[in-house]
């Protein structure tokens, strides 16, 4: 743990909380070629992290790559679908990753029956994922991860993030149609009562029954 100061390729002796600050940082915890990173001098803080490190510092740079590969995995499942457009949401997730790696999930089709409000409001505030959008903006079975890291085989990834949104969408289901039970239920009832206190004449036959 600790920080760097440069001016140029000299460190600024500063201490801070106890800590001496020098010329080299961490990079990403799993794809780091080296640890620590040592910086040559400041210029090349950006560069060094990059390559030895596994991270792009730069938010912006993140963001736009984030963006590219968002495009490019639409296009990857093809049929004109496309990412939704948030900016808060690609914003928050450029603010969580260090360099971004983005793959191609789905979940059951079934649970396409549910308003598709329902399932990207779910998928955005509770996963920070990417539904995917057919030409007609209607919500497709696919979606993108924005992943961390970037594995030779992003299978067990891929499962992962399939797992962990499938209970979300049940739940999404699930409060749907209490909720539906709920709204015409007292309907329901009404109509009972009235059908079970209306006199039905057919042929010779009366039908009168009185309820509560």
């Amino acid at each position: 743990m600790g920080w760097f100061a440069l001016h140029g390729g000299d460190v600024v002796a500063i201490e801070a909380l106890g800590l001496k600050a020098g010329n080299s940082t961490q990079g990403h915890r799993f794809e780091a070629l080296v640890d620590p990173v040592i910086l040559k001098d400041a210029d090349s803080y950006a560069s060094a992290l990059q390559q030895d490190g596994a991270v792009i510092a730069s938010f912006a740079e993140r963001r736009a790559e984030i963006v590219r590969q968002l495009a490019a995995a639409a296009a990857q499942v093809g049929g004109g679908v496309k990412a939704i457009d948030d900016d808060a949401l690609l914003d928050e997730v450029t603010a969580l990753v260090e360099r971004p790696n983005v793959l191609v999930c789905e979940f059951e089709k079934e649970f396409l029956g549910v308003p598709q409000e329902c399932l990207i409001l779910t998928m955005k505030a509770n996963q920070k994922y990417f539904p995917l959008l057919d030409t007609s903006g209607k919500l497709t079975n696919k979606f993108l991860v924005v992943s961390n890291i970037s594995p030779e085989d992003a299978s067990a990834v891929i499962g992962g993030n399939e797992r962990v949104v499938r209970p979300r969408l049940a739940d999404a289901k699930f409060f749907l149609t209490r909720t539906a039970r709920r709204r015409w239920l007292p309907a329901l009832r009404a109509w009972a009562k009235w059908f079970i206190t209306t006199n039905w004449v057919r042929k010779v036959s009366v039908l009168s029954v009185c309820g509560k």
